[in-house]
């Protein structure tokens, strides 16, 4: 059976509703026609065929990048504690220039916090409501 391909008349209107049906990409797709008058799209079948052999080829001539490779590489060497890194220097000066860096972050913070309470009451956006407000009778 041979098979004969030929670009597709886009100006048909019963063309347009079968690229429509199979949901073709690019208008430069070519229908071929077997001899029996049926209609096939190349390109469609062609990317058919690949998805269905490529799963059978990747496995049977193995994966090739060794991400499913469940030994480890002849080079590898196990991490041990030997591998870290050691402690060096005072651990007395460390901790004592974190608490000098944090204390100054706490001060800052509240120090700013309460200056904001004070100008939000000095300008009335405030109000503290501690006790009810006197009237004199």
């Amino acid at each position: 059976m041979r098979v004969q391909c030929r670009p597709i008349d886009f100006a048909s209107k019963r063309n347009k509703r079968k690229l429509q049906q199979w949901n073709c990409g690019p208008i430069s797709t070519s229908i071929c026609e077997l001899g029996q008058g049926r209609l096939f799209l190349r390109q469609k079948t062609v990317m058919m065929l690949t998805r269905a052999v490529q799963p059978t080829l990747r496995r049977v001539l193995g994966a090739s990048s060794g991400a499913r490779s469940y030994h480890p590489p002849a080079d590898f060497k196990e991490v041990t504690y030997n591998d870290m890194p050691v402690p060096q220097g005072s651990w007395q000066a460390q901790y004592d220039a974190n608490q000098r860096k944090y204390n100054m972050r706490l001060i800052f913070g509240v120090s700013f916090l309460v200056g904001t309470l004070i100008v939000s009451k000095a300008s009335g956006l405030f109000e503290f409501n501690w006790a009810p407000k006197m009237k004199n009778k």
